[in-house]
């Protein structure tokens, strides 16, 4: 290790756990210590107290003590060969407590990786009386929304965001500002988060400050209450502008920030929404976000929910119907939502069938996304057997859907579903080729369903026979549920169980299809 860096030259990484040193030397630091260096390095030249860098570096539910800090910038000043005296990377301000002094600071994140800024922060000169409370508010904020947030979703906080053209940071997504300002003999602060796609505000809410200013767990506990409002009011907002283009399940996914991993987005958004309904109850919008939420749970997640036995069908129907109806006159004053409605009454299969065709018969002709409603009309049509309506409204949906994105391929997985239903096998093969060019995992995932029944491709012989049993039924009782149950004929939901059926049949014997699903389908086993 170099005893004697220059800090013009040693270079830090973007999380600040390791330095480069001239020598070609490295420096690793623990978590504590990249913690502390990156919050002083980010503020540089300003001074953070022991207690704003504890908060900082402490794990929640850890023993707070202020002299670790000490003895933390001891042991980085060792590692970088610091001398406090003469200081070139930390100095100390006794009583007070250390500022970052380096000439050129560490390499920060790239600002083209920023997802969220804290900043601007207003109103500080109006603080006299609790000097230094600005930085503490921002970090708390900062710690909370990292902890939310994935690894390569980056927070930064810049006090002076977008007050001069020198303080601009692209490619962020969302800013959260903090205004302090005097009501009488009262001080406060506004909290607003806005988008920076839309320039809009997402969220706003204010509080006294008093009670914060000398209680560091208080002002913590609130700044993790209100995070996560700050971004599933964002992530809402990104959905509600998604709807424009997309089916309302697809915009929820890709507002998730996880485009390639449905099983990642589906916990996240769960999180989100609950924080939404808790702030909003009887918010209808929201209801019907969480009664699609509840839908694409199964769509996304059912194989797995099925195998650990952590279905709870009857239960989340009952939810959705009453979600539902709960936001149906909502829905109706928003054609593309009406349509969304009219799925998911369709899917409970509670009485609502005819309900759900006629909502969404009268909402087609006024939705303004022709891409979306089709790919919902065109599946509805095919669960009705109405299979050239909806092959031509799905293929359609495909041709307006942007190639490769996550609608597109939505639409592909539908349009091979109705063909696959109404046995056109030889129109399935060539969607099903555009489907795995699109996106090469969903092979693995749909062969074994969408594949010749008769004869099987060896890719779908190949997954059968790497699932075991369990796994198998549990891929079955999902097609059935959110699939072969939904068409209104028998032959229909026969074709869409068949090709799974005989695979795990030839592999396990017939007891590997669950009792209720051979009762639905008793004709399959007198033709295979």
């Amino acid at each position: 290790m170099n005893s004697d860096p220059k800090n013009s030259d040693v270079r830090f990484n973007q999380d600040f756990s390791q330095a480069d040193c001239p020598d070609g030397s490295s420096i690793a630091f623990t978590r504590s210590e990249s913690r502390a260096i990156g919050a002083l390095a980010e503020r540089a030249g300003r001074l953070l107290t022991r207690n704003q860098l504890l908060d900082a570096v402490s794990e929640t539910g850890s023993e707070k003590n202020d002299r670790n800090i000490d003895f933390l910038i001891n042991r980085i000043r060792r590692k970088l060969g610091d001398n406090p005296k003469e200081p070139r990377f930390i100095a100390t301000r006794y009583g007070e407590g250390y500022v970052w002094v380096a000439k050129t600071g560490p390499v920060a994140r790239d600002p083209g990786d920023v997802f969220l800024i804290v900043g601007p922060v207003q109103g500080t000169n109006l603080l006299s009386d609790a000097p230094g409370f600005d930085q503490v508010v921002a970090e708390h904020f900062a710690k909370q929304l990292r902890g939310l947030l994935g690894p390569d979703q980056n927070v930064v906080v810049k006090a002076d965001f977008g007050l001069d053209s020198g303080s601009a940071v692209a490619g962020h997504s969302l800013a959260v500002h903090l205004t302090f300002f005097r009501d009488g003999g009262k001080m406060e602060c506004v909290v607003s988060a806005k988008s920076a796609h839309s320039n809009r505000i997402l969220y706003v809410t204010r509080f006294d400050i008093a009670p914060f200013v000398r209680n560091g767990a208080a002002l913590q506990a609130y700044a993790a209450r209100i995070a996560p409002l700050l971004l599933a009011k964002a992530w809402q907002a990104d959905t509600e502008t998604g709807t424009d283009h997309v089916p309302l399940p697809v915009a929820m996914h890709e507002a998730g920030n996880k485009a390639d991993n449905a099983q990642i987005s589906w916990p996240q958004n769960d999180l989100r929404l609950r924080t939404l309904r808790a702030e909003h109850p009887d918010d209808p919008s929201i209801m019907l976000m969480y009664a699609t939420h509840l839908h694409t749970k199964y769509v996304t997640r059912g194989r797995d929910l099925f195998y650990k036995g952590e279905d709870s069908c009857a239960v989340d129907e009952a939810e959705i119907e009453q979600l539902v109806l709960g936001s149906l006159d909502y829905a109706q004053s928003r054609p593309e939502l009406a349509i969304i409605a009219a799925k998911l009454l369709y899917f409970v299969d509670r009485g609502y069938k005819s309900l759900a065709l006629q909502l969404a018969s009268d909402a087609l002709p006024k939705c303004r996304s022709v891409a979306s409603s089709l790919s919902i009309v065109g599946q509805l049509r095919g669960f009705v057997g109405d299979t050239d309506a909806a092959i031509e409204s799905l293929t359609q949906a495909k041709h307006l859907s942007i190639k490769g994105s996550q609608h597109h391929i939505y639409v592909l997985v539908l349009l091979c579903q109705a063909l696959m239903a109404a046995g056109r096998r030889r129109e399935l093969a060539a969607v099903r080729s555009e489907l795995y060019k699109a996106s090469p995992l969903a092979a693995v995932f749909f062969e074994p369903l969408f594949s010749d029944p008769v004869s099987p491709s060896l890719r779908a012989r190949g997954v059968a026979l790497v699932l075991s049993r369990p796994r198998a039924v549990a891929v079955l009782k999902h097609l059935h549920y959110v699939s072969a149950r939904l068409y209104e004929q028998p032959e229909h939901s026969e074709n869409t169980l068949r090709t799974p059926i005989n695979l795990f049949v030839r592999r396990f014997g017939s007891d590997v299809v669950p009792n209720e699903i051979k009762a639905s389908i008793s004709g399959l086993f007198e033709k295979t």
